[in-house]
């Protein structure tokens, strides 16, 4: 039912061979993205007749207070 693929680097990649092996017990493929699933998990998932997954996260932003934030003479920014 699955089936394992080596994934090595193109021309201007680097790193080892990586070999995706599913079986009964691990056969997911996982993004973790901000959004969908990424297409190189997709094809992963394809290929290997895995199941793939995505784990959406929000990015939550918070003001920080900076003395550079509020109002400093220009002088101590560098400009004019």
């Amino acid at each position: 039912m699955y089936k394992a693929i080596t994934i090595t680097c193109g021309s201007g990649g680097w790193g080892g061979p990586l070999t995706v092996k599913p079986d009964e017990k691990k056969n997911k493929i996982l993004s973790v993205t901000g959004g969908g699933i990424h297409p190189v998990a997709a094809k992963i998932a394809e290929m290997t007749g895995a199941l793939s997954c995505v784990r959406r996260f929000a990015v939550h932003t918070t003001k920080l207070s900076s003395p550079l934030s509020q109002s400093a003479p220009t002088a101590a920014l560098g400009t004019s």
